[in-house]
């Protein structure tokens, strides 16, 4: 008999696997993709869809496209977003 068929001596004697590992059920797994979207929505609810243009971006992307950031892109997008954290919080 293989491993994979009878599975790991702890989880047949109920007791849970790796520390840090969790075992989901196949239930909890198919409800996620929704549950993460409600959370999305309660959050864009709460705060907003604060969405700005590709034309306002720092980095010029749309929504949807395919994201590969160059190294100068990265050192804009880094300076933009350490700016706005000061304009927010100083």
């Amino acid at each position: 008999m293989s491993t994979s068929s009878r599975g790991s001596a702890a989880s047949q004697r109920g007791e849970p696997g790796r520390p840090g590992r969790k075992n989901y059920t196949q239930e909890k797994l198919s409800s996620a993709p929704s549950a993460v979207q409600r959370q999305l929505a309660a959050y864009e609810d709460v705060f907003g869809a604060d969405v700005c243009s590709a034309d306002e971006s720092v980095t010029k992307v749309k929504i949807g496209d395919t994201i590969a950031v160059t190294k100068p892109d990265f050192e804009r997008l880094a300076a933009a977003f350490f700016a706005e954290l000061e304009r927010k919080f100083s």
